[in-house]
């Protein structure tokens, strides 16, 4: 986790733009709904920072991040990222080939939404074409493997201690001895 941590707390501190290229190729600033979305508040509980850092670090466990994008009714404008934390994903397919993304989250809500209303972040493409990864699930074997033999060695070490300071046995006499037969 300090190594999933490092990386998205630096990512965090990056300055999200809304940025468009004219036809002459000019790049400038686009002012609006996004753009102050992406500098003051993603959301109404999150700043900008914490968005990225969620999303990034989502990223990193799972190598696939969700976004949802929350639009106004009135001007169809963005209004609110949410960064999505399921606990499973499955792609649907229907038969006019519509695919939609079934996520199930902790509480036991299930969402089914259209990929296209989706933003998502993947990495270590594989063997799904929806999914970042071994079909979604981190490599952690050799991390597991680490952790494993360090957990033994604490353990090892923390049972030489208690037995090193176990009382081996108590000898009792009774009569008197001279100092050299003790």
């Amino acid at each position: 986790m300090i190594c999933v941590d490092r990386v998205a707390s630096q990512c965090a501190k990056l300055k999200a733009r809304y940025i468009k290229v004219d036809e002459k190729g000019v790049q400038s600033e686009k002012n609006g709904r996004l753009s102050f979305l992406l500098k003051h508040q993603m959301n109404k509980f999150m700043t900008p920072y914490q968005f990225i850092y969620k999303v990034v670090s989502l990223l990193l466990l799972n190598n696939n991040s969700f976004i949802y994008p929350i639009y106004s009714k009135e001007t169809l404008e963005i209004e609110e990222l949410i960064p999505l934390k399921p606990i499973v994903v499955e792609p649907v397919e229907y038969l006019n080939n519509v695919y939609t993304y079934k996520f199930y989250f902790e509480d036991g809500q299930v969402y089914e939404i259209p990929i296209e209303n989706v933003i998502h972040l993947k990495r270590f493409y594989s063997r799904s074409d929806f999914f970042g990864g071994n079909n979604a699930v981190s490599e952690h074997d050799a991390l597991l493997k680490t952790l494993k033999t360090n957990d033994a060695l604490i353990q090892g070490v923390q049972n030489a201690i208690n037995s090193s300071f176990q009382i081996k046995g108590i000898l009792k006499i009774n009569g008197m001895l001279k100092e050299a037969d003790k």
